[in-house]
């Protein structure tokens, strides 16, 4: 099996200038200890090689609650949930907006938006999540799709995700592989 790379991109909303760049993470030889909790959901949200591992080193850090973790399995928000509990239910969203204090650049606020339709996701009610100092504040539940195919669905201009899973060996510049952006 090829190695799967994570990479963690920020959308930033505004007048943002340019947008980070791309640092990947080659998950075979990783250390999960050197990464941060949002990045190690996002790496178990994908169930791929190692989120297992992903999810034993957010329980040694105790970054979710057993509680979280059941409305994890659930793929089920709730008011308070914690930021890094959204990604490790959803995955990585489609679209991130940090909205951050002009003053002190502090994040105030987080948007994370999901296409349901184009990420072919069946556990995905939720189209709109806002987190406001790591914890859900509110979501909008989804208008039905159930009547689109994803052929017909045109999403929305897609953003730089959340934490992105990116194939290994993808080449950008001949744009094989994939891509990581809302898979």
């Amino acid at each position: 099996m090829r190695g799967i790379f994570i990479a963690a991109v920020l959308g930033l909303a505004a007048c943002a200038p340019a947008l980070p760049t791309v640092q990947p993470i080659d998950l075979r030889v990783a250390d999960f200890g050197s990464l941060d909790n949002l990045t190690l959901c996002a790496i178990f949200s994908s169930h791929v090689i190692r989120s297992d591992q992903a999810k034993d080193e957010l329980d040694r850090r105790h970054a979710l609650s057993v509680e979280d973790w059941q409305k994890v399995i659930a793929h089920t928000l709730y008011v308070g949930m914690p930021e890094c509990a959204v990604v490790a239910a959803f995955g990585p969203a489609d679209q991130r907006y940090l909205f951050k204090d002009g003053g002190t650049g502090r994040v105030v606020q987080t948007q994370y938006l999901f296409d349901c339709v184009r990420a072919r996701t069946p556990e995905c009610p939720y189209t709109d999540v806002i987190v406001v100092d790591d914890k859900v504040l509110s979501w909008s539940a989804a208008k039905s799709t159930a009547l689109l195919s994803a052929a017909s669905a045109t999403p929305a201009p897609i953003m730089p995700p959340a934490p992105a899973i990116v194939p290994y060996g993808f080449d950008e510049d001949r744009g094989d592989g994939g891509g990581g952006g809302g898979m």
